[in-house]
């Protein structure tokens, strides 16, 4: 993981490494108004994710932010 500069967010990195495909949303308790997203490993925004989806053995960037 790794806090992004200028913003309320951090980036993680997740490697699905059990070989079956994987759905979850890590909840923080005490952070209001979190919201994940597919980013890219510049910490871009790609897609707003409601629940977090790995295919097996694959790897992704994850950004969260909050208010």
């Amino acid at each position: 993981a790794k806090p992004l500069e200028n913003e309320k967010a951090i980036l993680f990195h997740f490697r699905e490494v059990g070989g079956k495909q994987a759905k979850f949303l890590p909840q923080i308790d005490g952070m209001s108004g979190q919201k994940w997203h597919e980013a890219n490993v510049l910490g871009e925004e790609q897609k707003s994710s409601e629940v977090l989806n790995m295919e097996p053995l694959e790897s992704k960037f994850f950004k969260l932010s909050w208010e």
